[in-house]
């Protein structure tokens, strides 16, 4: 049997496959935060220090986007949910928007990648899924 992940950084579904044709879905993640906008993602008064009587305010700008934070705490989620999955494949094809890939990949064991037989850099999941899968089995073969 093999895994297929397709995701990117709000939404992430797994799937196994079987010929000919058989897709199954284990699960569906999605992460609303990733969504958002960075003013909504970050408080007001982040890095002001204590002093509310001083004459001069200096702010901190995080080391971090946001964005990419949120991206991250999903790229974990989705490697936790594979590590539960990973005895229900042999093998694994690994479906990633552009931008989330590298992140994702960064974040999965090594006994995943081990599994990990081909990557597409791609954002699948804007498509109809019957559209979608159609096009993950002609990738596939």
């Amino acid at each position: 049997m093999i895994g297929i992940l397709v995701a990117n950084s709000s939404d992430c579904k797994l799937y196994t496959y079987s010929k000919p044709n058989h897709f199954t879905l284990l699960k569906h993640l999605t992460h609303e935060e990733s969504r958002m906008k960075i003013v909504d993602l970050v408080d007001d008064d982040r890095g002001r220090p204590d002093k509310p009587f001083s004459s001069t305010r200096v702010t901190y700008e995080p080391n971090t986007d946001p964005k990419e934070k949120e991206w991250d705490k999903f790229a974990k989620e989705i490697a936790n949910c594979i590590k539960s999955e990973q005895d229900n494949f042999d093998k694994m094809i690994l479906i990633a928007s552009p931008k989330f890939e590298g992140i994702l990949k960064h974040k999965l064991d090594k006994k995943i990648i081990d599994k990990v037989s081909k990557t597409l850099t791609k954002d699948l999941l804007n498509m109809p899924e019957q559209e979608m899968l159609l096009y993950i089995e002609e990738h596939i073969s």
